[in-house]
């Protein structure tokens, strides 16, 4: 068996046909085309794409929508537009619900448009039709979660110390967000009417003089209540453990009962649907998000890079990256001048032709081979077939930079005797291939792991690392097991 879980990224057989009309190339080059662009779609996906629900009418769309699901009947969308443009949003937008169904298609100039009972949602003149069909698809799928159309309240504390009982706060900053939109900010000083200690003013930044004419604590938590009172929901950056004691701790000092409230905690949130980064704290959470702020320890800035933690979150709880990732070949094939151009690009180029798609998208902020998803492979090439040299020839040339554009693929019932070595030497394992040498490295792991028989066949994942020169490719051995029907034999 293999060491992994290793699983096929395979693609909707329909856009595979996309790809591979578009870019006039094989199935196996257009699985590796939607590899890259998942890569490069991966940061940008997660981290700064728009909120759909700043498109007017996107919320009453998406309540119409869940309503009906809740109701377990099917979302029926009529969508009108030119055909091609009919053409490029149906499959996205079925993309997003299995309950969703396009009822019927009407061709007309002009913008295109859906309609599902009295609600009618119609695309800006500056916003492609794919790109339109993608934002009320993620729209809708965030409307599945739970939390949708509540108030979350997100919250952080600048304090004298760690203990909730003898400390106090000396900051609030308080986000109020509904639907992935900012409904307004807020934040204050507090005098603490206690010393702060100097190597917490050295952490904060706030001193003695600073809160001298702040609020007492009494008017923050009368201005905290009120702020509050529409909120449905309350939570921050270990909230569990830390602010939500404070809060109640003020509250109770102040004589008033604290907001009783659903408690979120982005610390456990980021746990769950955020993958990759090194640590789950804030700083290094928001670091490995792009974050775009730099202040860290101020309660207002803390606060909405606690929201944008939360939104990386929801999005990923309820799939809308992943359906961002697995729209992006028809978004971007949809306004391809040169479709082979495109479908043979790299990494980086395929990420900056993303950051076109909305203003202010960052360009070199996405995240290369992105951690969650290192135990996929985007296609099989069989020995057995006579092309499987020129198939993973054909893959290699793809590759403009290995460290962005490797391809992981599946090399199926390769014989040890076709090997020149036996066993897995520090300096590789070459494979003949019909027509290709395939110069493999693995890690001392797999090294350890390889037990290679003579008369066995073998599986192999392998990351393909460099176009090939003169009748030899290199890559990386990064799995392998024997066979399934040579263990049955």
């Amino acid at each position: 068996m293999f060491r992994k879980n290793w699983q096929y990224a395979g693609l909707a057989p329909d856009i595979e046909s996309v790809i591979r009309k578009a870019g006039g190339c094989s199935a196996h080059t257009a699985r590796a085309f939607a590899s890259r662009l998942r890569r490069a779609a991966r940061g940008i996906a997660r981290n700064h794409w728009p909120s759909p629900f700043l498109i007017p009418g996107m919320e009453s769309f998406a309540r119409a929508f869940i309503s009906s699901i809740r109701s377990d009947m099917h979302f029926a969308i009529a969508l009108e537009g030119t055909e091609a443009d009919l053409g490029i949003s149906a499959p996205i937008l079925q993309m997003a619900h299995e309950r969703l169904t396009v009822s019927s298609q009407t061709e007309r100039p002009g913008p295109v448009s859906f309609r599902a009972g009295t609600e009618i949602l119609s695309a800006d003149e500056g916003m492609a039709p794919a790109l339109f069909a993608l934002q009320t698809g993620i729209a809708l799928r965030l409307a599945t979660h739970p939390w949708f159309d509540r108030i979350l309240a997100v919250i952080d504390f600048e304090t004298t110390g760690f203990s909730a009982t003898d400390s106090r706060i000396t900051e609030y900053g308080l986000v109020l967000v509904r639907n992935e939109v900012i409904l307004s900010t807020h934040g204050s000083l507090i005098n603490p009417g206690i010393p702060i200690p100097r190597e917490i003013t050295q952490i904060t930044g706030i001193d003695d003089a600073m809160v001298a004419n702040a609020p007492r604590e009494e008017i923050a938590t009368g201005e905290l209540a009120s702020l509050l009172t529409g909120a449905g929901m309350i939570g921050g950056h270990n909230y569990t453990d830390f602010d939500s004691r404070f809060l109640e701790s003020m509250f109770a000092r102040s004589g008033r009962t604290p907001p009783i409230l659903p408690v979120f905690d982005t610390l456990h949130l980021a746990r769950a649907h955020i993958f990759g980064q090194t640590n789950n704290k804030q700083p290094t959470l928001l670091a490995w998000l792009g974050w775009p702020g730099n202040v860290f320890h101020r309660a207002v800035d803390d606060s909405l890079g606690c929201a944008f933690i939360l939104r990386a979150a929801l999005r990923g709880a309820c799939g809308a990256h992943t359906l961002i990732e697995q729209s992006m070949p028809l978004v971007l094939l949809a306004g391809a001048q040169s479709g082979p151009d495109l479908v043979q690009a790299g990494t980086e180029t395929l990420a900056r032709q993303i950051a076109t798609l909305f203003p202010g998208l960052p360009g070199e902020n996405f995240i290369p081979a992105g951690s969650d998803r290192e135990s996929e492979f985007c296609t099989r090439v069989s020995f057995d077939d006579p092309r499987c040299g020129a198939q993973i020839m054909e893959l290699g040339k793809t590759i403009h930079d290995a460290s962005l554009d490797g391809i992981v693929f599946l090399l199926e019932n390769m014989p040890a005797s076709s090997t020149l070595r036996t066993v897995l030497p520090e300096d590789g394992l070459m494979l003949e291939l019909p027509g290709l040498g395939l110069l493999i490295s693995a890690s001392q792991e797999v090294r350890d792991d390889a037990r290679i028989r003579q008369d066995a066949r073998y599986d192999l994942i392998i990351r393909l690392e460099a176009p090939p020169a003169e009748g030899v490719a290199a890559g990386r051995l990064l799995d392998m097991r024997l066979n399934p029907l040579a263990l049955r034999s």
